[in-house]
């Protein structure tokens, strides 16, 4: 028998619910609905965003990771054109609703979102969409591992400002989704 929690709920009032595979995949605007409900009963909402182009060891250790920390965990992927403009022509290797797909079977995961605004992660005005992502979730936690996101000190202000705080894994692994993608460009080029 599936656990039913009623943070899980829908909004909209019908019967509370689990999400399962494709139903952890929402809109950022009812995660919006989500994260308030959650919170209003006490529960920790945790936040990660990222391409998730290939999925490997280290993605699994920062969901076990911010699991380990949140009641609920809300991941973003960015979209096919973001990733492209700011990783190359030849990325993604597994375009969005692949990756939303694949991301939906982990147990960790208990919601999934596509980032549907573009940009490119260099440009100096890169953050600005993110801070909308962090002003309608308002989770209590950004979870980011600071050995391979140049970012999170610009991430942990952003998040600090709204009263949250910001997790940093500190494993490193010799391991990337750019070095395993290059590889498999490499390979079958």
């Amino acid at each position: 028998m599936v656990e039913r929690r009623v943070w899980d709920a829908e909004v909209d009032g019908s019967s509370p619910s689990t999400p399962t595979h494709m139903n952890k995949v929402v809109t950022l605007l009812k995660l919006g609905e989500v994260s308030h409900q959650a919170k209003l009963q006490g529960k920790k909402i945790g936040l990660i965003t990222g391409c998730f182009d290939i999925v490997h060891p280290g993605h699994i250790s920062l969901f076990r990771f911010a699991k380990n920390h949140c009641d609920v965990l809300v991941v973003g992927l960015e979209n096919d054109e973001t990733i492209r403009i700011s990783k190359g022509e030849q990325r993604p290797i597994f375009k969005l609703e692949d990756r939303l797909n694949f991301l939906s079977e982990l147990r960790s995961v208990d919601y999934l979102f596509p980032i549907e605004f573009i940009t490119k992660f260099a440009s100096s005005d890169a953050h600005l969409p993110y801070q909308k992502i962090l002003d309608l979730l308002k989770p209590n936690y950004l979870i980011t591992n600071a050995s391979y996101d140049q970012f999170w000190q610009v991430k942990k202000a952003m998040i600090e400002a709204l009263g949250g705080q910001i997790l940093l894994e500190k494993k490193k692994l010799d391991i990337s989704t750019s070095k395993i993608a290059d590889l498999v460009i490499k390979h079958f080029s």
